[in-house]
């Protein structure tokens, strides 16, 4: 990608983020406006500090001091700016996703207008720019409707229909366990000499986990495969559930994937307290000092590396609940959209302008389920002693 792409990508995010504050102000209001605005300056600006790190680091006059302060500006300082927006109770919540979201949005846009015509990256752009106003006719935040708010919607009263819809995620989450269980199940019933087509793709999908996880972790991570293939074929399975009618994809709710990213989380201190002991661990996190420099920057070290290890199951929570969640608000939102249009225009039938969105969606769930799987392997990785042979 060519750096001036990057500056008018952060340009018209800026502008972007300006002619959506308008719009947002008039469908909801001032407030829920700024909002939007400022979280898209805070992904301008995240974008154009990317740009600068990038490079800093492949510069030919490398200037670390530069970078160092680049990386000080980017992680703790637009980070923590990005964490009081969300913490503040002036802004919703969807105006932080949806602001921060523009930049995406804008970078597609102008990807779009070097293959298209102009005319046409600027029907996206405008249909993409309604979609605040719509969501503004119902709730804050579109989502689709699946097969337990659909009961609801009927038995209004109902304690029972009440409770699933309360614990739809939970529910859905289960059920794509289940399903995935059946499949395997039925698969390995009578194995064959020469497979049959699920059970060559069920062997094919197995070998490919293993073969995947001991690249990175080597032979001793066979034990690992069971694990980190059920975690990725899960996750993927949550993730696409967002293209079938009447489902919801569990991975949208912050509730599922903080549990997947705990579960994680244990097993590495599990290994890290295995295979180091307690005190050996600690000792690990404090740089292994062997000098009286080293144990006199054990207080600098130790504590960076202790938020480290409780930072990882948050961020890997985090980075899977906000790309499902906001697919599954694109895609609410259009089909919201191409519905409305029935009763605006009197057609016969609305348009299916969620189509492309899931179309990248199967992408994008694809791509969330192997960063997951493959950081966990990462983070498994970490926690054995000699690892920086690998």
């Amino acid at each position: 990608m060519e750096i001036d792409f990057i500056d008018r990508s952060a340009k018209m995010t800026f502008l972007t983020a300006v002619l959506m504050c308008l719009i947002v102000s008039f469908g909801f209001s001032a407030t829920d406006g700024f909002g939007t605005l400022a979280a898209g300056i805070w992904g301008g600006i995240n974008l154009l500090l990317i740009k600068q790190v990038v490079q800093s680091c492949f510069s030919p006059t490398k200037s670390y001091l530069k970078l160092c302060l680049l990386l000080a500006v980017k992680f703790p300082v637009l980070y923590y700016f990005g964490y009081k927006l969300l913490a503040m109770e002036t802004f919703a919540a969807w105006n932080i996703i949806f602001g921060s979201s523009l930049v995406m949005a804008v970078t597609l846009t102008l990807g779009l207008k070097t293959s298209f015509s102009m005319k046409t990256t600027a029907a996206v752009f405008a249909l993409a720019a309604t979609c605040p106003l719509l969501a503004s006719s119902d709730l804050n935040v579109p989502e689709l409707p699946n097969l337990f708010t659909v009961l609801h919607s009927f038995f209004e009263d109902s304690k029972a229909v009440a409770w699933l819809v309360e614990w739809d995620s939970v529910l859905f989450s289960f059920i794509v366990a289940g399903a995935i269980s059946l499949v395997f199940q039925i698969g390995a019933k009578n194995p064959q000499l020469i497979p049959g087509p699920l059970q060559n793709a069920l062997e094919w999908v197995v070998e490919s986990a293993k073969s995947a996880v001991t690249e990175v972790l080597g032979k001793e991570g066979e034990k690992f495969v069971p694990l980190l293939g059920t975690l990725f074929i899960y996750i993927l399975v949550m993730n696409w559930m967002v293209l079938i009618p009447l489902m919801k994809p569990p991975s949208s709710s912050f509730n599922i994937t903080i549990a997947l990213a705990i579960v994680v989380f244990v097993l590495v201190q599990y290994q890290n307290m295995k295979n180091y002991g307690f005190f050996g661990f600690i000792y690990h996190m404090a740089g292994s000092p062997k000098d009286a420099l080293g144990w006199a920057l054990v207080p600098l070290i130790l504590p960076i590396e202790l938020l480290t290890q409780f930072t990882r199951p948050v961020t890997l929570a985090l980075r899977l609940f906000g790309n499902v969640f906001g697919e599954d608000i694109l895609i609410a939102a259009f089909s919201l959209f191409g519905v409305a249009l029935i009763a605006h225009y009197n057609m016969p039938i609305g348009l299916p302008l969620q189509l492309p969105f899931m179309f990248l969606a199967v992408l994008t769930g694809l791509m969330q389920a192997l960063v997951f799987t493959l950081l966990s392997t990462i983070y498994i990785l970490l926690s054995m002693p000699g690892h920086d042979e690998h």
